[in-house]
This record gives C-alpha cells, structure tokens and sequence, in this order.
C-alpha cells in the first residue's frame, strides 16, 4: 500500500493505483492518505499545522510547538496504549474528518478530484471492510462478542 501510494511498487502506474487500494481493505482510504501523506507530509515535513503527523493529537504532543499540557509528562507511559487505539479511530472517523477538511479547504479539488465522488466510494469501502470484518463472521454464526474482541484485537496489534 505504501509503496503503491508513491507510485513505487510497480513501474506500471495503473498497477500502483490497484495496489494502492489495499488500503482500503484494513479499513483505511488510500484517497486520504495519498493527500495526508504525499502531499502534506512529505510537502511539509516536520512543519507545525501543515503536516498533520506532528499535529497534536488528544493526550499526546507530537512536537515542541505544540500547546504543553501537564500530562504530557508522562506520554512515553501512555503513548504506546493510545496508538493500540490508532488504526480503529482512523477507520471511523479520521478518514471522514480528513476528507470533509480536505474537502473544505479545496486540496481535493487542486489536485483533482471530485469529493462527491471520493466521498461515495469511501462509505462504500468502510461498509465492505466492515462487513467482512464483523458482520460475516457473526452472519456464519461466530459469537458477537468474539467477533468484537478479535476486532478489536486486530486493531490493536496494527496501531502497536
């Protein structure tokens, strides 16, 4: 996913444009991170409100021009359980935060596409992931609550 978001996993750009929708299948948009990533990290690496890694998140401070809490004190004990929590945030509800923003500011349309689009096939993806994810497995007759801790599990080893 990574690599076909930079256009690097084949020499084949409609290769690389197939490939980068694995995203899409552990929960992700390659749409919104292709702009996160691509276009506002690497345009602006390290650069404080414009590349939105070291943007603050709630409880942990990502750079030194960021607004210092108490409690930030004591991110490195914390920290690593809040990124177990990562991945799933970013399945629902960062991408959709990112592509109304994205949206709003014109960065979809500067590089060309269509939010209405973009935003159609993002529910559509979400639906999909989360349908094999949980509701097939619950459809087949696995406990729910097994369903939801594997979920949960899952999500927690990728964001770890």
């Amino acid at each position: 996913m990574h690599d076909a978001n930079h256009g690097s996993f084949s020499k084949y750009p409609k290769i690389n444009r197939i490939m980068s929708y694995t995203m899409n299948l552990v929960g992700g948009s390659n749409f919104t991170w292709h702009i996160q990533h691509n276009v506002m990290h690497h345009s602006y690496s390290n650069v404080y409100h414009l590349d939105e890694d070291i943007d603050n998140r709630p409880f942990l401070r990502l750079s030194p021009h960021g607004k210092l809490k108490k409690y930030h004190r004591f991110q490195h004990f914390y920290a690593f359980i809040l990124y177990c929590f990562a991945t799933l945030s970013w399945t629902l509800s960062k991408d959709f935060r990112q592509l109304y923003h994205y949206n709003k500011t014109g960065l979809t349309a500067n590089i060309g596409f269509s939010p209405r689009k973009e935003t159609i096939e993002m529910i559509i993806s979400k639906a999909i992931y989360l349908t094999y994810m949980i509701a097939l497995p619950i459809l087949f007759g696995v406990n729910w609550g097994i369903v939801l801790l594997g979920f949960l599990i899952s999500h927690g080893i990728g964001g770890f």
